[in-house]
């Protein structure tokens, strides 16, 4: 019977692990609200600019919600910037995770494309192998507005200009 007990026990952390999903464990966050993008006769554009700070590689992740709480990263584009021409470099695309090297920038997006609109709240999160990292990132939100031929934008920064 303890053999019988054993084996189903096993069984069941077997069936467990195989389900299992990756989970993202943070060190750091910060709420991110006001964001909005649309394609249309108006279009607004964000863009998260997303600097480490540490001395240490970290792992970032930025979720997207829109405006019925639904993560929409998915049509997240990660880009840094070029050595040539004034293009920016893609890093990923259709998701909000990236590594950002020490010292390093990036910019989290919706393309300008998009069909719909979405208003919601992002969370930037990292990680680090280093357990000892208390505070990784700073990052400031970009937004324009564009009407025809005229557009505005402004900066804001995030978590009060403070590190997370």
């Amino acid at each position: 019977m303890k053999k019988l007990m054993f084996a189903f026990v096993l069984v069941l952390l077997l069936c467990g692990s195989a389900v299992a999903e990756e989970v993202f464990v943070s060190h750091g966050s910060a709420v991110v609200t006001g964001i909005q993008c649309r394609k249309g006769t108006w279009t607004d554009v964000f863009n998260l600019f997303v600097t480490n700070i540490s001395g240490s590689e970290v792992t970032v992740k930025v979720t997207l919600f829109d405006h019925d709480g639904n993560d929409r990263s998915s049509i997240c584009k990660v880009s840094t910037g070029s050595a040539s021409g004034n293009g920016a470099t893609s890093v990923s695309t259709g998701t909000g995770t990236f590594t950002l090297p020490a010292g390093a920038t990036r910019i989290v997006a919706a393309p300008s494309s998009l069909n719909g609109m979405i208003y919601g709240h992002a969370v930037i999160e990292w990680t680090s192998a280093d357990s000892r990292l208390k505070k990784a990132l700073m990052a400031t939100l970009q937004k324009t507005i564009s009407y025809g031929d005229k557009s505005y934008g402004f900066m804001a920064n995030v978590n009060g200009g403070q590190p997370f």
